[in-house]
């Protein structure tokens, strides 16, 4: 893990609503890519600050439109 790179992945709009746990296996086992954090605006419309979910409910989260998931891995060239 000391040497494991981070990434953002911005979630699918076709994700919108699925859980976290549908993500996390989508991006382990397609894509090498190990989801450790949820970057979540409080509200889209009204200004607030935004938070980070350390290792999300996988099944209770829902996943949201400009939510960007933080993963260990590389994305391939080109993503």
């Amino acid at each position: 893990m000391l040497k494991c790179q981070i990434c953002t992945v911005n979630v699918p709009k076709n994700w919108i609503g699925r859980s976290y746990r549908d993500l996390i296996d989508r991006l382990l086992w397609g894509e090498d890519l190990l989801p450790i954090a949820l970057f979540r605006r409080q509200n889209r419309e009204v200004r607030g600050p935004s938070f980070l979910y350390a290792a999300p409910c996988a099944l209770d989260t829902e996943l949201d439109l400009e939510d960007i998931i933080i993963c260990f891995g590389q994305k391939p060239v080109g993503s």
